[in-house]
């Protein structure tokens, strides 16, 4: 067992099944993390689409949490918008993120992290989703 006080990090799902990771799976995600022994995990809602379908199913993905064991140490919103320079932008991304500290009440976090810093813009996107409410992942070239 992982010391409850090591959090595994969302990424561990967005590194194994890609970005943003299936929303319909997170019941797989939290067993995943359970078995590789976390006690206290971060899920997140990526963008509106991944945000609303993590929001259907709190229920469900509480109960998951609990049977497993696991706490979840915070819920994290991906809303690069809440920064847009357009107000109506800002205020759906707002109505996202009201949405995503009611999941996280749901889902028994003791806190809520907004990603919107992840967006950025950069010269070469390794990645550029056709969903325009999720950031744009950049590799720099050297890495690639």
């Amino acid at each position: 067992m992982i010391s409850k006080h090591i959090t595994c990090a969302f990424l561990y799902s967005i590194t194994r099944y890609g970005y943003p990771p299936a929303a319909d799976r997170m019941i797989d995600y939290i067993r995943e993390m359970a078995e590789l022994g976390f006690r206290s995990v971060e899920l997140e809602g990526i963008g509106g689409e991944h945000l609303q379908a993590v929001a259907n199913r709190s229920t469900e993905i509480r109960n998951a949490l609990d049977d497993h064991g696991l706490s979840l140490a915070v819920f994290c919103t991906v809303l690069p918008r809440l920064g847009s320079v357009h107000a109506e932008q800002r205020t759906q991304a707002l109505d996202l993120f009201r949405l995503g500290c009611e999941t996280a009440v749901a889902l028994g976090a003791p806190a809520v992290l907004d990603g919107m810093h992840l967006s950025k813009r950069c010269n070469e996107p390794a990645t550029s989703p056709q969903n325009t409410d999720l950031p744009t992942i950049c590799i720099p070239a050297a890495v690639r």
